[in-house]
């Protein structure tokens, strides 16, 4: 083995070891949830492949054939859900497998992302803040949710091989751009910030001669990712017959939403725990960033490379993604996953400059260093309040028993019932549960019918969504040949429907 062989072994059995510490740590307490979310029985069901033609309609058909109300076009969740089903059937405990493992992976790729733009000690310090951020804790319990893991985990990669020395086969590069890209994009929507984001990292981490060269190779870097998204839209406008999303898309609108989709961001990454200190939580961040700059240019005039080019990535990916999501029209706490991997970088980044002022032998940067990194590493220690490491959500393991619960009760229901008959959802006693989890959330009737379909394939059974005042009226419409489940409507522990 040649000496310069030696670093990047290296580097591989410690990116081996954090995915394994991350992976381990994760699935010790997600192991005991069901699945969590409430499209999960509704991806699985329409994602199994037990054909050719099912396998062609993973890359032809919309997210969950419609059941859900909204167009989407998802092909690699699909693949995840699909390689689960083929493996695990319906046990959460290989999909909870299959979301740890993804969300390990995700860490390394940011770690290696910053190893690649900055090679000093920074990229030890990404991995440690993005785990202790709670934004994972929203994400990864719910297999339905991936959709965010997946995508965070691809636009890393493309990001790190946009930003990575050219190979020795320059058709490497682009390639691994592009696939990413396409990845990313069918793992979610979000993924289309690629290719101006892929511009920008290539912009700031491609040193340059002139302002030509660093022009021509960030365009040269970025249009591979550009060609793949322009790819990935026109398929998904054959498939969708338009853009699709959410009702509330609108992407005309998205410079008037994105103050207000910004700030939201901007809380849901300093202060996840807490709104009544958003604002002075935000101010003393936005504070600390002006400090930072102002010592990193001290410390790096004339520098663009390493910690100053990683927070300045992280950067454009955080104003990229207050974009995407006001083109949304809706900021969910999930959605806060794919920035706090950007803010990762951007809390490395500046812890590493503060190590380095309270190193430097000037008396004028210690003092401040010393504070402004004590006040850092008190900011991210609020923030993993909520860690999915840290402190385990309990309210995600009392759904996951009242749902089995409600699930097995109905089970049994079912398998008492005949042909003609309807058959009540008891949802009474899970309601009670205590909890910020709205558990009506967890089962609405797309989601029981998608389950009714997996556990009993030979029946024909339709779930409908009725109030007792409205079955009174109008009755269930019970068919000679089918079996009607009955949900009620969604209601909290204090019996008020919760707001959508």
């Amino acid at each position: 083995m040649s000496h310069g062989q030696r670093p990047g072994r290296r580097h591989a059995y410690l990116d081996l070891a954090l995915l394994g510490l991350v992976v381990a740590a994760t699935f010790r307490w997600t192991r005991n949830l069901g699945l969590l979310g409430f499209d999960s029985y509704a991806i699985i069901l329409t994602s199994r492949i037990r054909s050719w033609a099912d396998f062609v309609g993973t890359f032809t058909e919309s997210l969950m054939d419609g059941r859900y109300p909204g167009d989407f076009y998802r092909p690699i969740l699909n693949l995840t859900f699909a390689a689960d089903y083929a493996a695990w059937g319906v046990d959460p405990l290989g999909y909870q497998w299959t979301s740890a493992l993804l969300f390990g992976l995700a860490v390394v790729a940011l770690h290696r992302l910053a190893r690649t733009v900055a090679p000093g000690a920074v990229h030890w310090v990404v991995p440690f803040v993005f785990v202790l951020h709670p934004a994972a804790s929203y994400v990864v319990p719910f297999p339905a949710r991936r959709a965010e893991t997946l995508c965070c985990l691809f636009l890393t990669l493309a990001v790190t091989s946009a930003c990575a020395p050219s190979h020795r086969r320059r058709w490497l590069g682009p390639l691994a751009v592009a696939a990413f890209t396409a990845l990313a994009i069918g793992s979610k929507e979000t993924g289309y910030l690629a290719p101006p984001l892929m511009a920008l990292a290539a912009w700031i981490a491609i040193p340059g001669s002139s302002l030509r060269e660093r022009l021509l190779e960030a365009l040269r870097r970025a249009i591979p990712s550009g060609l793949a998204a322009v790819g990935m839209l026109l398929l998904r406008w054959q498939i969708l017959g338009g853009l699709g999303g959410h009702g509330s898309s609108e992407v005309a609108t998205a410079p008037e939403r994105i103050g207000e989709v910004a700030l939201k961001i901007g809380e849901r990454l300093v202060v996840p725990a807490s709104e009544g200190l958003s604002v002075a939580w935000v101010v003393l961040a936005t504070a600390a960033f002006a400090g930072v700059a102002l010592l990193s240019r001290r410390q790096n005039a004339g520098s663009r490379a390493g910690a100053p080019a990683l927070a300045w990535i992280a950067l454009s990916w955080l104003a990229l993604s207050c974009l995407t999501y006001a083109s949304a029209g809706r900021m969910t706490p999930w959605y806060i996953f794919i920035p706090a991997a950007a803010w990762s970088l951007v809390v490395a980044a500046m812890i590493t400059w503060l190590v380095a002022g309270v190193r430097s032998n000037s008396r004028r940067l210690v003092g401040p260093s010393a504070i402004g990194l004590l006040g850092l590493i008190l900011l991210v220690g609020y923030t993993s309040q909520q860690s999915l490491l840290l402190r385990p959500d309990q309210d995600w393991i009392k759904v996951t028993e009242a749902s089995s619960a409600v699930l097995d009760s109905l089970r049994e229901s079912l398998e008492a019932s005949t042909n003609g008959e309807a058959v009540d959802m008891e949802l009474a006693e899970a309601q009670k549960v205590e909890g910020r989890f709205r558990f009506g959330r967890q089962l609405p009737a797309y989601a029981v019918q998608a389950w009714c379909e997996l556990e009993m394939p030979d029946r024909n059974i339709r779930v409908v969504a009725l109030s007792l005042r409205e079955r009174m009226v109008s009755g269930t419409g019970v068919q000679p040949d089918e079996v009607v489940v009955v949900v009620p409507p969604v209601r909290n522990a204090d019996g008020k429907s919760p707001a959508p």
